[in-house]
């Protein structure tokens, strides 16, 4: 059936012609959850674009050598994306993360995402969608390609390389994170009756005058944030989103 709607895309306005779930349904896989879902234009679908596949695949593969300290949640969510990786293998490749690390040290294996599923700007339409669905509309006074989207779990490189193991621990992102961690952060909100599982994806939110922080977590391991400035009028309907937290 095909999709009609006189509504805008979450994110740029243009007239919509599907609808994008918040974050994108594979995360919740064989889950029992309440979708939040806003219109999108297919520019801006992730699900169209095949970003969402590869993300999912690239974030679990590098959980691998940890389930068994992950939650049940995260091991099934594991188990049920398994079969689709070798469908990624061109975008989500496994590989070290460092070329130097000391040896005593157990660390983790990385997910190259290649370009192609640009990350950064997946989690600015994840947020942006989050913000339509609360406030009911698409704000033009949000600039989404300024907007600063980070990670203290993500290091880009050009190619599925090693990394200077001590270039990457003292990457200020990690500091800025570590930081903005301490601050106080309100709860995300979630679609009724169910939400969404945790354990699996959650989020936190913070007003600072006119900018507006984001913190996405998911698996229970990777945080991502995400900082912009918004209208006066987003800006209000978050804070009183934040006093009745």
């Amino acid at each position: 059936m095909k999709y009609k709607s006189n509504k805008t895309c979450y994110f740029c306005s243009q007239k919509s012609t599907s609808t994008e779930h918040a974050p994108p349904s594979l995360f919740f896989k064989g889950f029992v959850y309440s979708s939040i879902t806003v219109p999108s234009c297919d520019i801006h679908n992730s699900k169209k674009s095949g970003a969402d596949q590869a993300i999912v695949s690239g974030l679990l593969q590098s959980l691998e050598p940890y389930l068994e300290a992950k939650s049940q949640d995260v091991n099934d969510a594991f188990e049920r994306a398994r079969g689709s990786f070798i469908y990624t293998k061109h975008s989500a490749i496994r590989s070290p993360v460092f070329m130097n690390a000391p040896k005593h040290i157990n660390l983790p294996d990385l997910a190259y995402i290649t370009p192609k599923a640009n990350i950064k700007m997946w989690v600015k339409q994840l947020t942006a969608a989050l913000i339509y669905w609360v406030t009911k509309h698409s704000d033009p006074f949000i600039d989404w390609t300024s907007a600063r989207s980070w990670s203290p779990h993500f290091s880009p490189a050009p190619a599925s390389s090693k990394v200077d193991f001590f270039n990457f621990i003292a990457n200020p992102l990690r500091e800025l994170a570590h930081s903005n961690n301490k601050f106080s952060w309100s709860n995300g909100w979630m679609n009724k009756p169910y939400g969404y599982p945790k354990t699996i994806y959650y989020f936190h939110f913070r007003v600072a005058n006119d900018r507006i922080y984001f913190r996405h977590t998911f698996y229970d391991t990777y945080q991502w944030f995400v900082s912009f400035k918004a209208s006066r009028k987003t800006v209000e309907v978050l804070t009183a989103k934040y006093r009745n937290d």
